[in-house]
């Protein structure tokens, strides 16, 4: 059994001599400008955690109001018992959602969708947010951004039916004939092995596309040079050299 210690503080100050070498090495404990040099040294080097704690606390809090405001506005809409003390609240008067993928008034007319809207681009917006917050050099950046706008471009509740007031609306509206349609175009597609962005039927070559004369008069493993026959009388003497973009988008130009 170990016996009483007798000196309080003489056993505090030979146990912090003890740990010495553990908790401020090459400190001498009785060198009251050493400890503090020590302290405002781990301070400093704290400092930067500390911040990062700070910001990210910061971070989730608004996360919080962004996401549950949406949703507050939607449960006042419908009569419901007004949500606890603190909660946060939409602005009122506010009927646009401020994105065109939800500027029809579907989305507006019903709270639960206008509220899976607000959602939606609150969590993406946070999303980027972060990103651009992130310690990465900006090439990372953009790469990531890339990433991500795809991403959160795809999860788009104006994607999926259940989640599309304007979908639905057309489907009863036409007795669910827009539903068929879509389903064809899907079929079509996934035969063909590619999305189709237009009608592939509605253009002929030489009809009503590619319907300027011309030759190649060049040609590589890259490029197919063309030269259009003039259809005016007078033309610069030096020629116009256009490059159309890699994806085929010559309205680009």
């Amino acid at each position: 059994m170990s016996q009483p210690v007798s000196d309080p503080t003489r056993w505090l100050t030979d146990l912090m001599k003890a740990q010495q070498t553990v908790l401020w090495p090459g400190v001498n404990l009785t060198d009251t400008k050493a400890i503090a040099d020590t302290r405002a040294a781990a301070a400093a080097a704290a400092a930067p955690w500390t911040q990062a704690v700070t910001a990210f606390t910061e971070w989730q809090l608004d996360s919080l109001k962004q996401m549950t405001a949406p949703w507050t506005a939607a449960w006042s809409a419908f009569g419901l018992q007004t949500p606890p003390v603190g909660a946060a609240t939409a602005p009122s008067g506010a009927k646009t959602i401020g994105d065109r993928r939800f500027a029809d008034e579907a989305w507006t007319k019903d709270p639960r969708y206008e509220a899976l809207a607000k959602t939606y681009l609150a969590q993406t917006d946070l999303l980027r947010k972060a990103l651009d917050a992130s310690p990465l050099d900006e090439r990372s950046k953009a790469q990531w951004g890339f990433a991500l706008r795809q991403v959160a471009d795809a999860l788009s509740p104006a994607n999926t039916l259940a989640t599309n007031p304007e979908a639905l609306q057309l489907a009863m509206e036409t007795g669910g004939a827009s539903l068929v349609q879509g389903l064809q175009l899907f079929t079509e597609d996934l035969a063909k092995g590619r999305i189709s962005m237009t009608d592939d039927k509605a253009f002929e070559v030489g009809v009503n596309v590619c319907t300027t004369p011309g030759s190649v008069i060049y040609q590589n493993e890259l490029i197919q040079l063309i030269q259009y026959t003039p259809t005016t009388t007078k033309v610069h003497k030096r020629p116009l050299v256009i490059v159309p973009p890699c994806i085929n988008k010559y309205y680009i130009l």
